[in-house]
Formats: structure tokens, C-alpha cells, sequence
């Protein structure tokens, strides 16, 4: 059998088996015959990024790569107002692959006096996006001071 000496590849078995070395005997060779894995699907590093808009305005958040494939795996609404804004619409929207403009979440919201609402949603599976298409939030209504500030949590892969 051989041998192991490489220190963090024992710390890896210790993690990677949920072992304790206090209580568990932990792994120090392996077999004659070894087996090489390949992950060829590694999980993908999810970015998050914000935007925000004003009154009546619309905010992009982020613009979709032109050569990579994007998934938004998570959104986040806020909206904050006065207590002027009587009934208000905002969302957060962008093109899902194949489709025309969507709004992935949307939030109406009528209280006669200041105050804040937030939703979030998560996707699973991750949804597609177009390439080169924008990620935007926007207030649809208002007629006083309102502030939405929308968060996407993505990932890129290559184009395969």
C-alpha cells in the first residue's frame, strides 16, 4: 500500500470524511489500486450584484456576458418610501433564455405612511439568461420618494 505524507491531503480526508482525529483512525495509505476522480462539473462561484432606482427611474444591476452562459440563482426586492408614495409597483426584471423580458419578482406596495418591504426568491434550478442582456430594477409608480435597491446572486460558465 502506499504511503500518504502530504499533510493536506490527511486534513482533506479528515474534512471531507467528517472524521475526528481524537476518536476516528484516520486514513494514512491507500489501496494498490487507486482510482483518479475528475470533477468536470465543478460548483460554479456565485457573484452577487446590486442596483437601485429612484422615484420613477429604473437601475441596472448588471449586463449578461456576451460569451458565457449566466444563471441568476437568487433575487432580492427592497423598496423603502415616504409617506407621500400611496400605492407603488417595482421589480426587478431581465430576459430568461428563449423568452422577452420577465420580472423575476415584483412587489406592490399601498401603506398610507413611511416604511420598507423586502421579498426574496431563490431559484432552483438556477434560471438561464440571454447573452448581453441587462438586469435591471425599476419603480413602475410613484408620486413621492421611493428607493428600490434589487440583488442577483449568478454564476458564469463557459460556453460549452
Amino acid at each position: 500500500m502506499a504511503k500518504i505524507n502530504a499533510g493536506d491531503v490527511i486534513q482533506k480526508l479528515i474534512r471531507g470524511l467528517g472524521l475526528s482525529p481524537t476518536a476516528d483512525k484516520v486514513p494514512t495509505e491507500v489501496a494498490e489500486k487507486v482510482l483518479p476522480v475528475f470533477n468536470v462539473n465543478p460548483d460554479p462561484e456565485v457573484e452577487t450584484k446590486t442596483g437601485v432606482a429612484s422615484d420613477t427611474t429604473s437601475g441596472t444591476i448588471s449586463t449578461t456576458s456576451t460569451t458565457k452562459r449566466t444563471f441568476i440563482t437568487s433575487v432580492v426586492l427592497s423598496i423603502a418610501k415616504d409617506v407621500h408614495s400611496t400605492s407603488l409597483f417595482s421589480d426587478l426584471r431581465a430576459f430568461p433564455k428563449g423568452k422577452s423580458i420577465s420580472s423575476l419578482i415584483l412587489l406592490r406596495y399601498e401603506p398610507l405612511t413611511a416604511g420598507n418591504i423586502h421579498d426574496t426568491l431563490t431559484f432552483t434550478p438556477a434560471i438561464e439568461l440571454e447573452k448581453g442582456t441587462a438586469i435591471s430594477v425599476r419603480n413602475s409608480t410613484a408620486t413621492a420618494s421611493i428607493d428600490t435597491h434589487g440583488v442577483i446572486s449568478y454564476y458564469e460558465i463557459e460556453e460549452v
